[in-house]
């Protein structure tokens, strides 16, 4: 667990000091110089920069707010870490509090006493107020998506389970004085139950994620009991498909497993790996995973097992393959990735890997297509013949033609980090503040730049 102080382990990330200015790009390129840099912080929180003393939004010095945040800092400065349950709640001192994050401005953080805060819940992700907290209170178990609130339509039908003796073991899965339990929670029809398991070995309780476990003698989904005969070598993969939606599959000798239910009865040879997304293999073979409409399977791929995986194909010296249309293609001599893996060079053409449809081939020249610029899923590039930007959220995995004689002036540069570019022949620096538009400005009076931080704020003479 993480431990420090609260001010330190999630509000604020820390340059060290520099001996020179500080600016703000604003969106027209107008630069602005807050003064030498002392003590620099970024406050995400809050979109917020503190610098020597003064505190700035969007480059605009806003003593008010800095004021508020000081304040928010002093009061919780007096709870010490001692362990760390999610992004928003914290055990603190004295034993039996816990520091709660509540996102308001003015009491950012508040204490809470007399209630205990169990942690691991839904989908193996830490809890937060997107997948819930079960908290013990006055007796009560509730299941809410905040720490601070409890009415009784968050009230959990506890059942059997004694609250007293209550001990989570892992994830979904408890314990108390009479034996093992799940916890079941259905979103949609706000089903949450603690469910006991019958026949479980509580000496060799073992849980595997928030689904799954196991004893010496069973195999189970949540309550349920599967009908697997090779325990001792049940093993789970997860895997990916669009963040944060996971997949998890189980495997033993006995067959590959989802949700509990056996859709495939191939045995993996050796320990099984994930090499990619919804892709795994074993000694000897690689597979895909597929759901379609609710219905999950797996198939083969006719893939080397040493293959590398890169965003969403495969490749080796000689091919690269794409495992959703199980096809694979010749590497050409010009075969080159021009970013992280979703974009690249074959054959003098030009491609671009999505994953709802596969490899695309783009129209662009491919001896003086250039990636520019990337950010995420934001991409700009340029050929002989114009200048374009892709995002995969809005234009359907294609690039778009950009109309802006301003981004003529990112020719020759050098993207530094972020939407910085500089030219190393005129020694001049660019800005881009807007990438959708090809917005760029020169700013002029910059000689040099140390740090780009996040929010349009460099560090420079």
């Amino acid at each position: 667990m993480k431990k420090g102080y609260i001010f330190l382990a999630f509000m604020i990330c820390i340059w060290g000091s520099f001996s020179e200015n500080v600016y703000y790009i604003e969106k027209d390129g107008t630069v602005l110089n807050l003064g030498k840099s002392e003590n620099t912080h970024i406050i995400k929180d809050r979109n917020m920069l503190e610098n020597g003393g003064k505190f700035y939004i969007n480059g605009k010095e806003n003593t008010a707010e800095g004021e508020k945040y000081k304040a928010a800092v002093m009061r919780s400065t007096g709870y010490i870490f001692k362990e760390e349950i999610s992004d928003e709640v914290w055990t603190s001192n004295p034993e039996g509090s816990y520091v709660v994050r509540t996102y308001d401005t003015d009491e950012p953080f508040i204490v809470l006493k007399d209630l205990k805060i169990f942690g691991g819940l839904d989908n193996n992700i830490t809890p937060d107020r997107y997948s819930g907290y079960l908290v013990l209170k006055d007796g009560k178990m509730y299941h809410t998506d905040n720490a601070v609130s409890f009415s009784e339509e968050d009230r959990v039908k506890a059942g059997n389970i004694d609250l007293s003796s209550i001990e989570q073991i892992g994830n979904n899965y408890f314990k108390d004085k009479n034996g093992v339990y799940s916890y079941i929670y259905e979103y949609f029809s706000e089903k949450s139950e603690f469910q006991k398991i019958k026949g479980a070995d509580e000496k060799t309780f073992q849980v595997l994620d928030e689904n799954y476990a196991k004893d010496s003698k069973n195999v189970y989904y949540k309550n349920k009991r599967l009908k697997i005969k090779d325990i001792e070598g049940f093993r789970l993969l997860k895997l990916w498909n669009t963040e944060p939606e996971v997949f998890v599959i189980g495997y033993s000798r006995d067959g590959i497993y989802h949700k509990g239910k056996k859709i495939s009865s191939t045995a993996l040879h050796g320990k099984a790996e994930v090499i990619g997304k919804t892709i795994f293999k074993d000694e000897n073979q690689v597979y895909i995973f597929r759901e379609y409409e609710s219905k999950a399977k797996t198939e083969k791929r006719d893939i080397p097992v040493n293959a590398r995986y890169t965003e969403w194909i495969l490749d080796d010296e000689s091919y690269y393959y794409d495992p959703y249309s199980d096809v694979k293609t010749a590497k050409s001599k010009d075969f080159e990735w021009l970013d992280k893996g979703s974009l690249f060079r074959n054959g003098g053409k030009i491609y671009l890997i999505s994953p709802m449809f596969g490899i695309m081939e783009q129209k662009y020249d491919s001896n003086t297509f250039r990636l520019m610029y990337e950010n995420g899923y934001e991409k700009l590039a340029s050929d002989k013949n114009g200048y374009y930007l892709y995002s995969g959220d809005s234009t359907g995995w294609q690039f778009t033609e950009i109309k802006n004689e301003k981004i003529k002036l990112l020719d020759n540069t050098e993207n530094i980090k972020g939407n910085l570019f500089y030219n190393s022949i005129s020694k001049k620096y660019y800005f881009l503040s807007d990438p959708y538009r090809g917005n760029v400005t020169e700013l002029t009076g910059i000689k040099n730049v140390s740090e780009v931080l996040p929010g349009s704020y460099i560090i420079g003479e």
